[in-house]
């Protein structure tokens, strides 16, 4: 029976494989040159994708990050993890103490240049060309009395007082020859008396020696220099400001301004303020703590305005996308809720992600969902033209 059927397959196998070899010699047959020959039919063309689909998440349109401008201890930190700011406000503030003597220093620093900026901008003070003037006759007497030398009447009383000096000199060497001695002789008064007269005896002669002693040509000359000085003095003190003089004065007076600007400028990098209005998502330093800068202290979203970014468009898929474009998104976590929106932007740069070169596309929805949450997964579809 098993042999029967066999046999009864075998013979089907082989009826079936002649009548294919038929049909296709009649195919494969060459055409007659003496017939027409017919055009050869063509498949048409392969239409692209109507729709995209690919993976995003819900992100903030707007997401700012307070960092450090300077590095410092922090002394307050208006904001809490879940509250709300203003863009302006006031988030932190750095210890000012250093920084307010700087500014006190540098506000001393303009008083004193701005002085002397009026100084040399008033001229002569009338004290000033006293004093010169009284200078100048000083040395000019001085000369005059050179030249004339000594008169009778100091030589005479310089004579008298040489005479006295030798006088006392004398007793006090009598008194001390009668007790030089004694073993104390250094401690008695007699020994301390004759120092004295001594040393005025000295002196006594030289007043005298001096009246009788011409002037020198090195005296001479220094007394005209004197004079020369003084007179210069003088000169100056009545020319008035000098141009070069105010306007180094002036020069010092702008950059101490401008190290009090520095230095103000300094200060407001102490206190930071936010950048937009929304909600504080992370504080990551507390007061007292030293920051460097550049340091992220925190991080605000405005949670009331969100968009969508996709993650996996690759570089096939992105080349079809345009800006305008629709969009529908669904969420994974909100089944049912589905929105409209449109491409807004495709950034320019791709990134390789797990072996593709992906491109990010940001799309804004028509309409917002209270129930959306940053970060949540969205699948999008683009529509196509």
């Amino acid at each position: 029976m098993r042999k029967a059927t066999a046999a009864i397959i075998i013979v089907g196998l082989i009826v079936a494989a002649g009548l294919y070899l038929l049909n296709q010699s009649d195919v494969l047959a060459p055409a007659s040159n003496n017939g027409p020959t017919e055009p050869v039919p063509t498949l048409p063309p392969v239409k692209g994708k109507e729709k995209t689909v690919a993976e995003g998440r819900v992100v903030p349109v707007s997401v700012a990050v307070v960092s450090a401008p300077t590095a410092g201890i922090i002394s307050e930190i208006n904001a809490v993890e879940g509250g709300q700011v203003r863009a302006g406000d006031v988030i932190v503030r750095w210890d000012t103490a250093k920084q307010m003597a700087a500014i006190a220093l540098a506000q001393a620093q303009v008083a004193a240049t701005e002085a002397k900026v009026a100084e040399a901008k008033a001229g002569p003070r009338a004290q000033d060309i006293a004093i010169a003037e009284a200078a100048l006759a000083a040395a000019r007497a001085a000369r005059q009395k050179l030249d004339e030398g000594a008169n009778e009447s100091q030589i005479v009383a310089a004579r008298a007082e040489l005479a006295d000096a030798q006088a006392v000199l004398a007793q006090a060497q009598a008194a001390y020859d009668q007790v030089k001695s004694a073993p104390d002789i250094g401690m008695r008064p007699e020994s301390l008396r004759l120092q004295q007269a001594t040393n005025a005896y000295n002196a006594a002669k030289a007043r005298l020696d001096t009246l009788l002693k011409p002037a020198s040509a090195a005296d001479i000359a220094a007394a005209n220099a004197e004079i020369s000085r003084a007179q210069a003095q003088l000169d100056l003190a009545k020319a008035g400001p000098r141009p070069e003089t105010i306007a180094v004065a002036q020069s010092e007076l702008d950059v101490a301004r401008a190290q009090l600007e520095q230095a103000k400028a300094a200060l407001v990098d102490l206190e930071v303020r936010a950048p937009i209005s929304g909600t504080v998502i992370a504080v990551n330093f507390r007061p007292g703590e030293y920051t460097t800068p550049g340091a992220a202290i925190v991080q605000i979203a405005d949670l009331s305005a969100w968009q969508i970014e996709t993650e996996d468009l690759t570089e096939t898929n992105v080349v079809g996308i345009r800006e305008g474009q629709a969009v529908t998104i669904v969420f994974d976590a909100i089944p049912g809720l589905q929105l409209t929106g449109k491409v807004v932007r495709i950034k320019p740069v791709g990134e390789s992600k797990r072996g593709d070169i992906t491109f990010t596309v940001v799309i804004k929805p028509d309409r917002y969902d209270e129930r959306l949450r940053w970060n949540m997964t969205a699948t999008t579809t683009f529509n196509g033209p």
